[in-house]
């Protein structure tokens, strides 16, 4: 049996900082393309369940065709059932009147915080109406849990803004022969969460990237959190953990490295056997920090770059779990290689030489050849040798002289000026960065 654990998928995201209106919405479908693609995996895969644990929309207002578009996908799969928790990004927004809304019941109906209906209405289109597939199980901000196998139990809530704690008293899970029946006892502790039982194996879906106080409890095999960037992996201090898979595809440069979601692999016996990070992005973020205080052309720099590039290629690593009679043991797997769909953010930095060559232009025009988004960001600062230009007797010495003198200029602006006008000195183009 497998589960796979995702969140922070962030549907119908502006994704508009450094991108043109046209690259933002191809960045948007992209994004809906990565869910779908995970969602196909999910079925290839033969996965019991999928675990969405929050952000799954990142917009005040959700478009129809996305909303059609996760209601088809999901329904093409009956045998897999989605559980769907509301995170922070799609809980609240400001409606018309001014008053609080959630984008969820705002995308699956007014009544869906109910999430008992298996109808959704409420759509742009009025008197039109959009069908939730029975398999799409969304959780609210009161605690629910369902046994999808004889030992497997999923217990849920969309945390709100209120202190979650454990509750200790043992419950029944439900009806063991039944599949997705839900435990009647569930929502009796509305403010807590509700008892385990040690026999089983007990997920925990949690809307959050906070462990709350008592979680690390001996009954807890793993806890599902989201609101992370990137791909986290803990003890709980029992016999379980925590994970975290990080947001499904990088919005921006906040966001780099390996995305995707964790598949939990349990033995025929209902044991979580282990877990995996499956990296699905159809794109990758990348940030790359280049000193060039040594160099001094721009032909140097961009071997550089291109050298710190290749030194990235398998550095990154995502945690991976395999539990054992003897417990659980969290190891690095090897990830991160730069393709040529990626994004790449370049920061050149250091101290360089007033006569230093960086033309910005041609950096970033070269480095477009091999990947499919660049920016680069000049933080260098001049590094500057007045000794040498005092004693000159020709027009650098009388400039620099002249320059430092100057009282009404900020350290940061004299020294640009003295970059630009020592190169128009020594005949170079100027080049403004």
């Amino acid at each position: 049996m497998k589960m796979i654990h995702m969140a922070d998928v962030h549907l119908d995201s502006k994704v508009e900082a450094h991108l043109s209106k046209e690259q933002a919405a191809e960045r948007r479908q992209e994004l809906m393309d990565t869910f779908l693609r995970a969602i196909d995996y999910a079925g290839q895969e033969d996965v019991c369940a999928v675990l969405l644990c929050g952000e799954l929309f990142d917009a005040a207002r959700v478009s129809r065709a996305t909303v059609r578009s996760i209601l088809s996908a999901i329904g093409k799969h009956p045998g897999i059932t989605f559980f769907c928790l509301r995170g922070d990004q799609d809980r609240i927004f400001k409606d018309a009147e001014g008053g609080d809304r959630a984008i969820m019941e705002e995308a699956f109906g007014s009544d869906a915080s109910a999430f008992q209906q298996q109808e959704a209405q409420g759509f742009a289109a009025a008197g039109e109406e959009e069908k939730i597939p029975e398999n799409l199980i969304l959780i609210g901000d009161k605690w629910q849990q369902y046994r999808i196998s004889e030992k497997v139990v999923i217990t849920a809530v969309s945390v709100a803004e209120r202190k979650l704690s454990y509750s200790g008293e043992a419950q029944d899970a439900g009806n063991d022969s039944g599949i997705l029946e839900m435990n009647p006892h569930g929502d009796a502790l509305a403010d807590g969460m509700p008892a385990l039982r040690k026999e089983d194996c007990n997920i925990v879906m949690l809307s959050e990237n906070i462990l709350p106080e008592g979680f690390g409890n001996e009954s807890i095999d793993y806890i599902a959190l989201a609101c992370g960037s990137s791909p986290e992996i803990g003890s709980l201090g029992g016999r379980g953990i925590y994970a975290c898979p990080g947001c499904l595809e990088g919005r921006s440069f906040m966001e780099c490295g390996p995305h995707g979601f964790y598949v939990l692999e349990f033995t025929g016996g209902g044991e979580l056997e282990k877990i995996h990070f499956k990296d699905i992005a159809g794109r990758h973020m990348w940030r790359i920090s280049v000193d060039i205080g040594d160099l001094r052309n721009s032909g140097m720099i961009l071997e550089r770059i291109k050298g710190s590039i290749a030194a990235l290629e398998g550095t990154l690593t995502v945690p991976e779990a395999e539990i054992g009679a003897d417990g659980f043991a969290i190891r690095e797997k090897k990830c991160g290689f730069v393709r040529k769909e990626d994004f790449l953010c370049v920061l050149l930095r250091g101290e360089v030489n007033p006569e230093t060559e960086k033309n910005t232009t041609f950096l970033t025009d070269a480095l477009s050849e091999d990947y499919s988004f660049v920016m680069l960001k000049d933080e260098t600062r001049v590094k500057l040798d007045y000794q040498p230009y005092l004693q000159d007797r020709g027009l650098k010495g009388e400039f620099v002289r002249e320059m430092e003198k100057d009282e009404e200029l900020s350290e940061e602006i004299r020294d640009e000026v003295i970059r630009l006008g020592l190169q128009l000195l020594m005949g170079d183009e100027i080049l403004w960065n």
